[in-house]
């Protein structure tokens, strides 16, 4: 396999978000909140839980939870003043965070895309055979979820 340290590089990396995605609980936030409007408890949830943990919903339970552990992570390493200070979650939610929706974390899946499209042109140019070249973007797909 040609791309055998990348796709090393890109285990490692996908590891890492869905680790911060799913995983990963901050100050009263619980794991697996991803931002104003979402929750990933897809198995066991009521309506109450995907309309806005982080915001005055809830009874506040989850207030500052804005942007879940993605801005945390990026509020730690790059410091409140170099984040979006009014995002108009702020309006919505009347959290007092500043938040960006394009922060590090959100940046890995970029990377990934990329990958994927970096492999699927090297199918492109090495199979000449149409159906091996489907067989090939059919594994890419199930394996990536793109």
């Amino acid at each position: 396999m040609i791309f055998a340290p990348e796709v090393l590089v890109y285990a490692i990396i996908l590891t890492i978000y869905f680790y911060f995605t799913f995983g990963f609980s901050f100050d009263n936030c619980e794991a697996g909140y991803q931002g104003p409007g979402t929750s990933t408890k897809f198995f066991n949830y009521d309506k109450s839980s995907l309309l806005g943990l982080g915001g005055l919903d809830m009874g506040a339970r989850y207030f500052n939870c804005t942007g879940g552990a993605a801005g945390y992570l990026d509020r730690l390493l790059f410091g409140d003043k170099h984040i979006y200070q009014n995002p108009t979650s702020m309006l919505i939610y009347g959290h007092n965070l500043p938040y960006d929706p394009e922060g590090l974390l959100g940046s890995t899946t970029s990377v990934l895309l990329t990958a994927v499209g970096l492999i699927s042109g090297r199918v492109l140019i090495k199979q000449k055979n149409p159906y091996r070249r489907a067989i090939r973007w059919f594994l890419i797909a199930a394996t990536t979820g793109k």
